[in-house]
């Protein structure tokens, strides 16, 4: 129901101060469990990545199309994040896991985002604190879109829909890492412009 709160704790870990935290919770597997950052990122753009896109950023589907090209994904326990750039040099004897494919939310469709959100799982903004977040002047086109955040959730509080939102600035950022977005309010921000999920069967992770 959409009056529930409804999150995924199975692909829900603990939240990361990173601009690349999103690829480590790009893959819902049967284990809690961190996937590399540092293996995905030179894999999408060897010996490039953290110089050329650390902050200017990079597209989901790019990361998910590698893990699809190389038959996986290392965790954070064999290929931990260096801050550096390096060739791809993904290993299959350590995968952690992997996907089949992966689905394009339809662009703007908050129905099918929430329907995603409640079966698969995890999908003034610099300075929320608390309750639904709301912003007139934020737009939602996908040229417009400059930041890759997490829906772990949705529900109401105070008779406002929200999507609940984790963001990788840390703890420190909004309540305790995450952030209350307006739902059901026109795509507010982007929201649901360009939202996407993996597809596969969940890997036993090594190492």
């Amino acid at each position: 129901s959409s009056a529930v709160l409804r999150t995924r704790k199975i692909a829900n870990t603990a939240i990361y101060s990173h601009l690349l935290t999103p690829l480590r919770l790009a893959i819902n597997t049967s284990h809690l469990i961190e996937l590399s950052v540092q293996n995905v990122a030179d894999c999408v753009y060897p010996g490039k990545f953290h110089f050329l896109n650390c902050f200017t950023g990079g597209y989901m589907h790019n990361a998910y199309e590698v893990i699809i090209q190389y038959g996986g994904v290392e965790s954070e326990t064999t290929s931990p994040y260096l801050a550096n750039a390096y060739n791809c040099s993904y290993r299959p004897e350590y995968r952690a896991a992997s996907i089949q494919g992966y689905v394009n939310i339809t662009s703007g469709d908050e129905l099918a985002l929430q329907e995603a959100v409640a079966t698969v799982g995890p999908n003034g903004f610099k300075s929320y604190k608390s309750g639904v977040y709301t912003d007139t002047k934020c737009k939602n086109g996908f040229k417009d879109l400059q930041h890759a955040v997490v829906v772990v959730g949705y529900g109401p509080e105070s008779g406002h829909d929200y999507w609940l939102l984790k963001n990788s600035w840390g703890t420190t950022y909004g309540d305790q890492g995450y952030i209350k977005i307006a739902r059901n309010n026109g795509n507010q921000c982007g929201v649901a412009t360009y939202a996407l999920y993996p597809t596969g069967t969940p890997d036993t992770p090594v190492g």
